[in-house]
């Protein structure tokens, strides 16, 4: 039942990490202010991540065993997300770019987990 809901939940990850990636690039390329629909999908980004890092490290602790690229990939997702919000708060001219940007490269990192999860990789 938790390695089903990892399955989906990896899937929301890349989904909505994809999505919040094209909003916020395309609200900075337009010069629009942040708004509601571009936030949902970062909160749900962020959020889908850390509960798929929550239920990976719940499911290691109940003695399921996986791929080293798939952890090595969740690793990478989880400290890409972590360095695109400190960054985008440090660098007020342009922190919509670095948060699309780390969207796009947690999507990227989170598709090669899952990937690798499946034995695709």
């Amino acid at each position: 039942m938790l390695t089903l809901l990892h399955l989906y939940l990896g899937l929301l990850v890349v989904l909505s990490n994809g999505v919040a990636a094209l909003g916020l690039f395309l609200f900075d390329r337009w010069g629009r202010e942040l708004t509601d629909w571009p936030l949902l999908a970062l909160y749900t980004a962020r959020t889908s991540l850390a509960l798929q890092i929550g239920l990976g490290i719940v499911l290691i602790g109940r003695g399921g065993v996986g791929v080293n690229t798939h952890y090595f990939f969740a690793i990478l997702a989880g400290v890409a997300t972590w360095i695109a919000f400190t960054r985008s708060r440090r660098t007020p001219s342009h922190p919509l770019r670095i948060l699309a940007l780390g969207c796009a490269l947690t999507c990227a990192l989170a598709l090669g987990a899952y990937l690798a999860g499946q034995g695709g990789v």
